[in-house]
């Protein structure tokens, strides 16, 4: 078996496979932001009796640095051998990067699990803290470009003007509204939708070939039924996690 966790900026997500990369269990919550050895200390703990384990092997993706070095020493003392990536996990990952050293963990793992199972121009929507979309090709991170994120926008609207109601994060009947809960859920979740399709045309107008496209992340679901055109993986980055970490064959450094 095989603990990975990927760490965001708004939640941790832990899941462990079996050795035919099956799910076991799963958990998500709120990422700990407090450098606290006990905080996570008690994560860890939780983890082990709802996953029924004792100890295991784990591997990491961490785009939080002030929690780092903590959750490091933490997962050393109460689990087995484990390691977090970084743009050495896989060779040539980020190649075409400057400086490479600055790709996020989670970009990574989502990265290597399409570069494994596509063999094709790929385009990933990945939706969380922020809209990240991630184009892959040929082994390597072609290039990435970093949007606000759904919640942070209708967030930042509310703040920026602030009269204006919090509103429930989903579609209206229409496409502009006609309350003014309505105009901001309109303006929010449609202007992401054409954000997303807009986007994904002008990349695929630099590929001869047929591009595919997947969305992940935590707010995605909310969106697939605008996004036909995508294929949805929940899980990509704890997939990609835990395809580098076996991939035994392929030459990549270990931290």
């Amino acid at each position: 078996m095989l603990l990975t966790i990927d760490v965001g900026n708004s939640d941790i997500v832990t899941i462990l496979y079996d050795e035919k990369k099956n799910i076991g269990k799963s958990d998500r919550r709120e990422t700990i932001k407090k450098s606290q050895y006990s905080l996570y200390a008690q994560y860890i703990k939780d983890i082990k009796k709802l996953f029924n384990i004792s100890t295991v092997n784990y591997i990491v993706s961490c785009v939080v640095p002030s929690i780092s070095e903590t959750l490091k020493e933490v997962l050393e003392d109460n689990l087995d051998f484990g390691y977090f990536i970084d743009y050495t996990s896989y060779p040539d990952i980020s190649k075409l990067l400057s400086p490479p050293q600055e790709i996020g963990a989670d970009l990574i793992a989502a990265s290597v699990e399409v570069i494994e199972n596509y063999d094709q121009p790929t385009i990933i929507i990945d939706m969380g803290t922020a809209t990240k979309i991630i184009v892959v090709d040929k082994n390597t991170i072609i290039g990435v470009a970093i949007l606000l994120g759904v919640k942070k926008n209708a967030k930042a609207i509310v703040q920026s003007i602030p009269h204006l109601p919090k509103v429930e994060l989903k579609f209206p009947a229409n496409v502009v509204g006609k309350t003014t809960i309505e105009a901001i859920q309109s303006g929010v979740m449609f202007s992401t939708i054409a954000t997303i399709n807009g986007y994904t045309a002008l990349i695929e107008e630099h590929f001869e070939n047929k591009v595919a496209k997947i969305i992940t992340g935590g707010i995605s679901r909310l969106f697939l039924a605008k996004l036909k055109d995508y294929e949805y993986k929940e899980n990509l980055v704890n997939d990609g996690l835990y395809s580098i970490y076996h991939l035994k064959d392929k030459t990549y450094e270990k931290i």
